[in-house]
């Protein structure tokens, strides 16, 4: 990695062009840098509850159909909607809160491309999965506001990722998954590394994940792979492995103990028969 200085001689004259290139040279390398990665959050913007009634999207940024779109302040969401005529929550109803595409911008004399956060429900949901990037899925609760819930019909909040799939897991959804992991008295080295994305804020690559339940269902003696094409169900099979994965020691100690078992039964057997 190499850092680019800029000087500028005494006397000497900035042209249009020049400040051009200098405003749009972060952007250019910022875009360069998550050239590789699919759609999803490349980081940040995370759910955080403030006070009760109060909770915030966190600063971050999101990759949407190739371009990065950055929201630099913390994002009150109930006071959002407070403050648009179009959409308003309503007590004890569901909505999914997704990213759309909205009116163009205006930044430094600049036309600004914009997402913005907007309330769906049922009747409108194809049509949203198609345009925009799925956040979350929440209830309202007159004293608690916006409470997010578990859609078993799809998985929000996805974070963007590079290779094979090109998406990564939920972080607060793996992130529930911490404890079981902390708790295994005697963890297989794929916990250690999971635990380390989980640590440092990262949602573990899904190769990762993938290779993970690999390895649970070959120690259970089920053949096939993880089904990384569709979000949903590799979590479901992931919050499975973690709580059943073993260590590789372990499994061979059972299963010297299991061929052991046999081997008692077998000469018992035999005794029994008179041949000894």
């Amino acid at each position: 990695m190499r850092r680019s200085e800029i000087q500028f001689k005494n006397g000497s004259i900035l042209r249009k062009e020049m400040l051009e290139e200098l405003y749009g040279y972060p952007r250019a390398a910022l875009e360069s840098y998550y050239a590789s990665f699919g759609d999803g959050i490349l980081y940040g913007l995370s759910w955080k509850e403030e006070a009760v009634g109060r909770h915030f999207i966190c600063p971050g940024a999101l990759k949407f159909r190739g371009e990065i779109y950055f929201q630099r302040e913390p994002l009150w969401v109930e006071g959002y909607f407070q403050d648009h005529k179009d959409q308003r929550l309503e007590t004890d109803r569901k909505y999914r809160l997704f990213f759309l595409p909205g009116m163009e911008g205006e930044e430094s004399g600049r036309k600004v491309a914009r997402l913005e956060l907007t309330l769906i429900q049922s009747d409108r949901l194809q049509e949203a999965m198609e345009k925009g990037y799925y956040y979350s899925y929440v209830s309202v609760d007159g004293e608690k506001g916006l409470m997010p819930v578990e859609d078993r019909n799809g998985l929000y909040g996805l974070y963007a990722g590079t290779g094979r799939y090109g998406y990564r897991l939920p972080l607060l959804e793996l992130e529930k998954l911490t404890p079981i992991l902390e708790k295994k008295t005697d963890k297989h080295c794929l916990d250690y590394e999971i635990l380390g994305y989980l640590y440092s804020g990262d949602p573990a690559p899904t190769e990762l994940i993938a290779l993970y339940v690999h390895e649970y269902l070959a120690q259970e003696g089920r053949a096939g792979e993880a089904d990384a094409g569709r979000p949903r169900a590799l979590l479901e099979e992931f919050r499975k492995a973690a709580k059943g994965l073993e260590s590789r020691q372990v499994r061979v100690v059972e299963m010297e103990r299991e061929r052991e078992d046999v081997r008692v039964d077998a000469v018992e057997e035999i005794a029994g028969q008179g041949v000894l």
